[in-house]
């Protein structure tokens, strides 16, 4: 659900560099994938595609895609994986052998845990760097300005509208009045 979306991206914005919008656009990437199912998966999917971006200098929303790939199919997401995120072979036959044997939900749980076993804390370590910490300020200063602009909004509204009015009219008269404009200047 939305609220379940919500409440995960302000819980790692607030202890990560992924800014609410990012952890968002990750969620939506999930979602595509249509076999993996149940809040715990696509929490623990995000936070593991979090940390490998974090340790690895990624992007976030690149590593929930190849992470989704691989959790939609995990036979062969886990090959896939073994490149990319240098999983083990003894990890990579367990996963399949689920698979294999039609354990969708088991082999999806098992490619997590080998690759959280990998990158588990990552973000959580970059968040603790000097570099984290300042785009932890940028995300919540961000978000401060989201904020002052939603309720500021209904005041500032007509504001811009008047002004786009105004700025059309004064064009509509200098197209009007071009000859008397480039014989004055």
């Amino acid at each position: 659900t939305m609220g379940f979306f919500e409440q995960l991206s302000d819980r790692l914005q607030k202890t990560t560099t992924l800014g609410d919008e990012a952890a968002a656009s990750m969620g939506t990437v999930l979602l595509k994938f249509r076999s993996i199912q149940g809040e715990r998966t696509f929490e623990r999917a995000i936070k593991a595609a979090n940390d490998f971006a974090a340790a690895t200098g990624g992007n976030a929303v690149g590593a929930i895609q190849m992470l989704g790939r691989a959790l939609e199919n995990p036979a062969l997401g886990s090959r896939m994986l073994k490149m990319q995120a240098g999983l083990a072979a003894d990890e990579l036959k367990k996963v399949q052998d689920l698979a294999k044997a039609g354990f969708m939900k088991g082999a999806q749980e098992a490619l997590l845990t080998a690759f959280e076993k990998r990158f588990k804390g990552a973000a959580d370590e970059e968040a603790k760097t000097l570099t984290g910490r300042m785009k932890m300020l940028g995300n919540a200063t961000g978000e401060i300005f989201e904020s002052i602009g939603t309720l500021l909004l209904p005041k500032i509204k007509p504001v811009v509208s008047g002004l786009t009015d105004m700025v059309w009219k004064l064009k509509g008269w200098m197209d009007a009045n071009k000859e008397m404009l480039t014989g004055q200047i």
